[in-house]
């Protein structure tokens, strides 16, 4: 990101390699033998000379390291602050070796860690737009808003609700791909309302942030998720028709721009809205950065958390393109190739953590999907399989969250872990199948049902076979929920399809656009539910009570 003088650096590199050896042998040593004067002189010299080259990234984690170490005698700190402090040190080689290859400084790829050490020491910590700041505009988006009417407030309380519902199965870290679908929902609908043109955009840009965060664009970092939290306070403080200074604060409208920024901006429509906020695209994004952090997290020994972390955003990845090439077949010979990319790289990290089982059922599934040629479908035996190695992912993710598992441990996944999920899946795969055919049919409903809300109907609509077809998705939806004994569901959809056959007639007249909105939110309600139902059978069905109140709502 920031251009590091080559001249400057090769004078210096010499001096700051053989002071970072001197740094590692140091904090080798106990700690009751480690001279703390020498390491701390040390650090010293290694900030000046990073302040000399303008090694932002490298000034900013040893000035966190020298606070921490001083905000207590070494031999003071406690057994994790020490670890967070020796993590640091560890990976200042290895950032330096990266600023050398790459001849740029990116302090981004150290923020994790200067995040950790600021939080052991009970400072703020950083985000993204900390560092990328002179590289965006510098006034906030929303300078002036008014107070909402009754009908604003309406949408906005609504939105928040189904945001919030969201927003906890988010942080809660399964079935993010739904999660994160309704909560992009519910700021559609909240953008819709807003009258004031820098509102508009700032929602537009939280929208695209959700919708990075859906394709896999952007990964579920714990600054992002922060974000996400702020996100709910700021719908709160709208919902109560709070003032301006309390309901955008401009810190978080930064924040949400840089993560704006670096999800690559590779949509048409998160180019356009570049293009509205004068946005000078950036030479890198966040896969870049994760990439890097991967190689260079592993090349410092490896931390495990971190390496985690990469390994989650592969899972978020590799679950949505599974789920596009289910829903969408058509799309299988594109969604066939991103998988065998991802399944490939998400084996060599697995077998980097030591998961070797894992690994080696990743990288033979990338095997097999090599195989296929040409427009040859992808069996249901073998999407099965990558169903069943994707759920033994997410569920070691969980599992290791935050943890360097011994030896023993990891032994006992490779041989455990798996065989139970699968055996749990056989169980619960008769289910599955069901659901999956029920949100097929739901989509497709959604898609014409939206269309025809936004005075687009489907050509084949206006046709008795075009009402014929998409009452037939209705009717099969009702009869996969029936089947498998979700009366609640069942409710909600015969509801769904009886207003759909009353009011979605096909003969040119339009429902109000307002009451096709409250439609589409009972729908997407409806998905939500169904969508991590086929993940978690335990799953709460509290988040059908949205719908049964739209649906209220529209038959009054």
């Amino acid at each position: 990101m920031y251009l590091i003088n080559k001249q400057a650096l090769e004078l210096v590199k010499g001096e700051l390699q053989s002071e970072m050896e001197k740094l590692i042998f140091e904090i080798d040593q106990p700690v009751h033998k480690m001279d703390r004067e020498a390491l701390l002189n040390g650090l010293t010299h290694i900030h000046g000379v990073f302040s000399l080259l303008e090694v932002v990234g490298g000034k900013a984690i040893v000035t966190d390291i020298v606070a921490l170490l001083q905000s207590a005698g070494a031999e003071e700190l406690s057994e994790g602050h020490w670890d967070v402090a020796v993590n640091a040190i560890k990976l200042l080689p290895v950032y330096f070796q990266q600023v050398q290859s790459a001849e740029r400084d990116n302090p981004l790829l150290l923020l994790p860690e200067i995040n950790e050490l600021r939080r052991c020491n009970g400072q703020p910590l950083r985000d993204e737009y900390f560092f990328i700041s002179q590289l965006l505009p510098e006034s906030p988006i929303v300078s002036l808003i008014m107070s909402k009417d009754s009908s604003q407030l309406d949408v906005i309380r609504l939105s928040r609700h189904l945001f919030q519902k969201g927003l906890i199965q988010a942080v809660r870290g399964s079935g993010r791909k739904a999660a994160v679908k309704i909560m992009a929902h519910a700021i559609h609908r909240l953008r819709k309302v807003m009258t004031d043109g820098s509102e508009q955009l700032y929602w537009s840009m939280v929208f695209e942030v959700l919708g990075a965060l859906y394709r896999g664009a952007l990964g579920f970092e714990q600054t992002r998720l922060r974000a996400l939290m702020s996100i709910e306070r700021q719908l709160k403080m709208l919902a109560e028709n709070a003032s301006h200074e309390k309901s955008y604060p401009e810190t978080q409208q930064m924040a949400m721009m840089a993560h704006f920024v670096l999800s690559g901006c590779s949509t048409e429509s998160a180019q356009k809205l570049s293009a509205e906020l004068a946005i000078e695209p950036l030479n890198f994004c966040a896969k870049d950065i994760s990439a890097y952090r991967a190689h260079m997290v592993a090349s410092g020994g490896s931390d495990f958390p971190e390496m985690m972390l990469v390994l989650s955003d592969k899972y978020d990845e590799l679950s949505f393109v599974l789920d596009e090439l289910v829903i969408n077949p058509g799309q299988r010979t594109h969604n066939r190739s991103q998988l065998q990319t991802g399944l490939a790289s998400t084996a060599e990290i697995c077998l980097m953590l030591g998961l070797s089982q894992l690994g080696q059922r990743c990288s033979q599934h990338a095997e097999q999907l090599m195989g296929i040629s040409g427009e040859e479908r992808v069996s249901d035996e073998l999407i099965d399989d990558m169903v069943n190695t994707l759920l033994c992912l997410d569920s070691i993710i969980v599992e290791l969250r935050d943890q360097s598992p011994s030896e023993h441990q990891l032994q006992q996944i490779n041989q455990q872990t798996l065989k139970a999920i699968v055996e749990s899946n056989v169980v619960n795969h008769a289910e599955r199948r069901v659901l999956q055919e029920a949100l097929i049919n739901l989509a497709e409903v959604m898609r014409v049902s939206s269309d025809y809300c936004e005075g687009m109907p489907d050509e084949g609509m206006a046709s008795n076979s075009g009402d014929r077809s998409i009452l037939d998705n209705f009717n099969a939806l009702v009869g996969s929920v029936d089947m498998l004994g979700l009366s609640r569901a069942s409710s909600v959809a015969r509801r769904c399809l009886h207003y759909f056959e009353k009011n979605f007639n096909g003969d040119g007249e339009e429902i109000p656009e307002t009451m096709a909105d409250v439609f589409a939110d009972a729908i997407v309600s409806l998905e939500y539910y169904l969508d991590n139902r086929r993940w978690d059978s335990s799953f709460d069905d509290s988040v059908l009570s949205v719908a049964e109140s739209c649906l209220t709502r529209l038959e009054t």
